[in-house]
């Protein structure tokens, strides 16, 4: 039984990812004041985690975050939530800031063939109440991700397992329907909880009065959802012992509150600052904004089932509205205008260069341009000749999304589509967006990779899988294609690092353009910031996915 890790399937996709552009940033960033710290060396190291075991120790730390769940409920969060929640609890594979997987509440992880993954319990592993942790909490945790009719926010991640079983004591056996590649990345994403604690508290459990129960490096002391979550370090925790003492992780909304937040000198650092505001906090005394790429991609979305939106000439007609160039280098700060669903860095991880930027060319010419006497023409070709009005909703976490949304209103009522933006809270845009398509059949989102291979947004973007009814509904558009279907389902039994999946990528890309059930608008960057008296070592577009607050380290100084 071959094992998966330390194999050199596993060392080409880790060079693989770094040649995509998701390589680590070593970040050493300055600023004033800041929550005190202890003059401890952080020296023990019980484990191989992968956090650096050099620098100080943190007394408190205060970090500002993009996104935060409503409840502390491994079914509510997805990648930038993901961020608080796997601190407390932890996943039984790490992502770590080297892209690479390690067993982390798994000791161990194989895979048998292309269908068939393998995974032995870490003994000795114990909840927060001291209960120890067993295979029965691990199928638990992960039974609420495949449950008929589940909301979880990343069941499409488990929608091609076949059964999981306890084959020997210890032992799980996770067996998929298909090969999928990617589902390895569903294993450092799920949360574990306590089933007894969770049987116990029914559907409090998450709420600001139970909280959770886990067995990650910190616990959860108080929770104020979708705003603020307090951890405090877990003294008896089984592996390396966690560098920082107290984490507030924080969201603002407003875009002076956060501004404000940062001057005062109440945070210590924000991750996600908002595209346009990057100027004014590099400004800030003492304070430097760094960045790095961020896999995700800022769209318009029609979902193709809904009366209007199901005409390919009222889709031209808003798509010839939106003036990429203009919306990439004003509302989002410079960020590179997209001409498809994947940033074409991510692709030269497997394709040439010029390849890459041959074949993003080509989609680019098939993309409707910004031009409003094309767009009238459209339009008149359409079953609503005379437009129509639509709601549009905005999440209110990410001020970027009102900002496109309002300028590209102005241009789209100039041809007869008049948006009603309407900002709503993350539950209720998560909800009619992405599970139940309620919209009136135009959205907007940024839309982010959970995983770094480079077929995880065009897959859950555009497979008839991911589409409902049936799917998890991550495929806004509810496209459909079977040649696309088939393109995917070739490059799942291909090796991660096979260069023969570039092209299958690139030619699902193409077709699904012709039909334009997405309008990408840009690719941005992903920015975050400091104070002098912390470094952060090994920040990237996936920060979320790893042990965050052991990278960030006191200034020796």
């Amino acid at each position: 039984m071959p094992t998966l890790f330390g194999s050199n399937g596993w060392t080409r996709l880790r060079r693989f990812v770094q040649l995509a552009g998701v390589a680590v940033l070593a970040v050493l960033v300055a600023a004033c004041g800041g929550s005190s710290r202890s003059a401890d060396q952080n020296t023990d190291a019980k484990s191989s985690g992968g956090s650096p075991a050099s620098g100080q120790s943190i007394d408190e730390l205060t970090v500002v975050v993009p996104v935060m769940s409503d409840a502390l409920d491994t079914t509510k969060a997805s990648v930038g939530s993901l961020g608080t929640l796997l601190l407390g609890l932890e996943p039984l594979m790490r992502y770590g800031p080297d892209q690479e997987l390690t067993p982390n509440l798994a000791e161990s992880f194989e895979q048998d063939g292309a269908t068939t993954y393998r995974l032995k319990l870490r003994g000795g592993v114990k909840f927060w109440d001291g209960s120890p942790l067993t295979t029965d909490d691990v199928l638990a945790s992960i039974a609420v991700h495949r449950t008929k009719g589940t909301a979880s926010f990343i069941a499409g991640q488990w929608a091609d397992v076949k059964s999981v079983r306890e084959t020997a004591p210890d032992e799980l056996t996770i067996r998929l329907s298909r090969p999928n590649p990617q589902f390895v990345y569903a294993l450092a994403q799920t949360g574990i909880f306590s089933k007894a604690f969770a049987a116990k508290h029914g559907d409090q459990l998450g709420s600001p009065r139970v909280l959770t129960m886990g067995t990650g490096p910190y616990r959860f002391e108080s929770f104020t959802p979708s705003s603020k979550a307090v951890l405090v370090r877990n003294e008896d925790y089984w592996g390396e012992r966690p560098r920082v003492g107290r984490i507030e992780t924080r969201v603002i909304a407003d875009d002076s509150n956060r501004l404000l937040a940062l001057q005062s000198g109440d945070v210590d650092a924000i991750i996600g600052i908002p595209l346009s505001q990057t100027k004014t906090f590099s400004r800030i005394p003492d304070f430097k904004v760094s960045d790095t790429v961020d896999y995700s991609v800022y769209k318009f979305n029609f979902e193709l089932d809904k009366k209007g939106w199901d005409d390919i000439h009222l889709r031209r007609a808003f798509a010839h509205t939106v003036d990429r160039k203009a919306l990439a280098g004003g509302v989002l700060g410079g960020a590179a205008p997209a001409t498809t669903l994947v940033p074409p860095s991510i692709m030269e991880g497997l394709l040439p260069k010029d390849e890459v930027a041959a074949a993003y060319e080509q989609l680019g010419s098939t993309l409707p341009a910004f031009d409003l006497k094309r767009a009238k023409a459209e339009l008149a070709q359409s079953r609503t000749p005379k437009g129509l009005k639509t709601t549009l909703l905005v999440a209110g976490s990410d001020p970027n999304l009102s900002a496109l949304a309002q300028t590209v209103a102005q241009n789209a009522k100039k041809v007869g589509i008049e948006l009603d933006i309407k900002q709503v809270d993350d539950n209720t845009y998560f909800n009619a967006v992405y599970f139940k398509h309620t919209t009136d059949g135009l959205s907007i989102d940024n839309y982010g990779s959970d995983g770094p291979d480079p077929v995880n947004i065009p897959n859950n973007a555009l497979n008839s899988a991911t589409a409902l009814p049936g799917g998890s509904g991550i495929n806004i558009a509810d496209f459909r294609d079977r040649g696309i279907d088939e393109l995917f389902a070739r490059g799942a039994r291909l090796e991660a690092d096979d260069p023969a999946r570039g092209p299958l990528i690139i030619e699902a890309l193409k077709r699904s353009a012709a039909e334009l059930p997405y309008v990408p608008i840009a690719y941005p960057r992903l920015y975050m910031g400091l104070k002098k008296d912390y470094a952060y070592d090994g920040f990237s577009t996936f920060w979320w996915l790893n042990r965050w607050p052991d990278q960030i380290a006191a200034s020796a100084s």
